[in-house]
């Protein structure tokens, strides 16, 4: 996948073998399978999730106004 000409100054050159690396070889390497499979997980069950934190988050504040007989702002 690469092929150099000495075309573009070294720092140039150099840059794009940096990110090459960082974002080609793992791709093809199946370095991130882990990371991209947790990714779509979480994006297939965001709305259960949301729902279930925000039910958290109510339960949490009703809790501590019934113990300070304060509200929660």
């Amino acid at each position: 996948l690469f092929q150099s000409h000495n075309w573009a100054d070294w720092e140039e050159t150099k840059k794009s073998y940096e990110l090459y690396a960082r974002f080609v070889m793992p791709h093809f390497a199946n370095t991130n399978r882990n990371r991209q499979d947790s990714y779509n997980g979480l994006e297939s069950a965001i709305d259960k999730l949301e729902s279930e934190r925000e039910k958290g988050a109510a339960a949490a504040f009703k809790a501590w106004e019934d113990k300070t007989g304060r509200k929660a702002t």
